[in-house]
């Protein structure tokens, strides 16, 4: 095969570094200065020559956003440095303890380095790995030693560069950062999937998460995707190319990796807990992506390698800022209930539509009934809802100065009754086992007990099948061409049709049959061995 024309590589890398220039104004400064169906047509050229000319097509390239193949798993990647996670101060005390625990450590020197603050994004995190300023590999945080390889997804994430901007890079680096999923996007994509019949998806920061999970690319290029930076690792022994996290923040802007706004720097603990609480009152509130608190670091590089790291977990030179949950005020419209797969009854709130932290929740867990009746929540109540760790909807609780008085009197009370001594509401939950215990007799039990669905842990779809193919035999059937449909053993398809007789002959007491009935030899002739009492056995053939 013959080499490209040196024209036709020259066009090439104009265009290349056209089209990045292009999505770095748009993407990251949001000062666009190429035209939609100008960049359209000069990505139509760049795709034509590297089609013609394959040797063209550099890792660089934006061609290569998009177009990878599917996969059927993700690789492992070691990080060059370990991703540590953050300690969490949820009080300016525990932040200010944060700072004298320092000054034990470097005595005034971390005072004197100052502070670096940052929002604290609610993405997911990940690592970007430039080798002579190129994209080598894009992988996920993992343990924070081994994470996987999602490379082909991390291109198609416009904010991602593809090529260091600027020159002098490291031979070899991490770019570590959050993709995330703003909330203007995320509605879009919600609206979307609705007009075409799709469940919608639950929060910005799960849905960023799965995306880049997807074995198939192009799902992910679907997705309304970005990306910030927030640090640089370098392979152990090298020296960072600056002295301050200030001045890397301002190092990853000259490289074109974007970062978060509203960072700031503090000379006293004070300014940043006068930051913090501008951010939660203020700021968030502003932004069309969702965080979940600040970050607090010591400005010195230098400084942060003293203090090193405790237990390979967390950094000891930062400390995340935590801020409160949003909260909002809506009605309870109903409170609904779901079967777990062992039976267990979970109760769940349905609410008028609100807006949580970007977010409209419609639905929140209760988690279970004896909370119900501690929080006294009752149908037709103004609740306040938050969402627990920013993701998940939470109710806390009523408002009764605020409560109608034409709701109902009691609280909702649980939809079971204990079938042995058959007390209403007089029994607790058991996590453990997934059942409840009646509080007046001990007796456990779950939503199948008293019905033919608790003798055996058969699907659902078995028992209706039975029961359809045993009230539909004109001329009866037996155990054994039951267990022949079903496909279970014959011991098991006997038990079920008596199960299936006992429940019908409890609802025949005002009607007589008449006509042919069949009757399985097994069934007559033998015993039925009720659970564990040996004094109630019972000879069918009395009855």
């Amino acid at each position: 095969m013959s080499a490209p024309p040196a024209s036709a590589a020259a066009r090439a890398a104009r265009l290349r570094e056209r089209l990045e220039r292009a999505s770095h104004e748009y993407y990251v400064l949001d000062r666009p200065t190429l035209a939609d169906r100008e960049y359209d047509r000069l990505f139509r050229e760049l795709q034509a020559l590297e089609a013609e000319f394959p040797e063209l097509r550099t890792p660089d390239s934006p061609t290569r956003r998009i177009g990878a193949e599917v996969r059927s798993a993700f690789r492992k990647h070691t990080h060059l440095v370990p991703m540590i996670s953050l300690g969490n101060a949820f009080t300016e005390g525990e932040l200010a303890a944060w700072e004298e625990r320092l000054g034990r450590l470097v005595s005034d020197d971390a005072r004197r380095s100052g502070y670096v603050c940052e929002l604290k994004i609610d993405g997911a995190a990940v690592s970007l790995t430039y080798r002579e300023g190129v994209l080598q590999t894009g992988a996920t945080r993992g343990n924070g030693t081994v994470g996987e390889d999602v490379t082909a997804n991390l291109r198609t994430v416009h904010d991602v560069p593809l090529r260091l901007r600027g020159v002098g890079h490291p031979p070899l680096v991490e770019v570590r950062g959050e993709v995330y999923m703003p909330f203007s996007g995320f509605e879009r994509m919600n609206e979307e999937r609705v007009r075409a019949g799709e469940p919608v998806f639950a929060n910005p920061r799960n849905s960023a998460a799965g995306a880049l999970r997807q074995l198939d690319p192009t799902v992910t290029a679907q997705r309304p995707l970005r990306f910030f930076g927030y640090s640089a690792a370098l392979p152990d022994g090298a020296p960072p190319p600056v002295s301050t996290q200030w001045e890397l923040l301002d190092l990853l802007e000259s490289w074109g990796v974007p970062v978060a706004p509203r960072r700031t720097r503090c000379a006293t603990i004070d300014e940043v807990h006068a930051w913090a609480r501008h951010v939660e009152h203020e700021v968030r509130a502003e932004l069309d992506f969702a965080i979940d608190g600040g970050v607090v670091k010591v400005n010195s590089l230098a400084l942060q390698d003293e203090l090193g790291v405790i237990g390979g977990r967390e950094p000891r030179w930062a400390i995340a800022r935590k801020f409160a949950p949003d909260i909002a005020e809506t009605r309870l419209v109903r409170i609904g209930v779901n079967v777990g797969r062992t039976g267990s009854l979970n109760p769940y709130a349905e609410l008028e539509p609100v807006e949580i932290g970007g977010t409209t929740v419609r639905m929140a867990t209760l988690h279970n009934f004896d909370l119900v009746r501690d929080k006294d929540l009752r149908v037709g109540d103004l609740v306040q809802v938050k969402r627990a760790g920013d993701v998940i909807p939470q109710v806390i609780g009523p408002i009764p100065d605020r409560r109608n008085p034409t709701q109902p009197p009691e609280p909702y009370p649980p939809p079971t009754a204990c079938p042995v001594c058959g007390t209403i509401g007089k029994h607790y939950f058991k996590p453990t086992r997934q059942q409840w215990q009646c509080k007046d007799c001990g007796h456990t039990f779950s939503v199948t007990s008293g019905t033919i669905f608790a003798f055996h842990k058969l699907p659902l779809r078995v028992y209706l099948a039975a029961i359809a193919i045993f009230t539909n035999a004109v001329k009866g059937i037996s155990a054994l061409q039951l267990g022949r449909d079903l496909g279970v053993q014959y011991k098991t398809a006997f038990v079920l049709a008596h199960k299936i007789r006992e429940s019908l002959m409890e609802q025949r007491d005002m009607s007589q049959l008449s006509g042919e009935i069949h009757m399985d030899g097994a069934y007559v002739n033998g015993y039925v061995r009720p659970k564990n009492k040996k004094e109630d056995r019972i000879d069918r053939r009395l009855i």
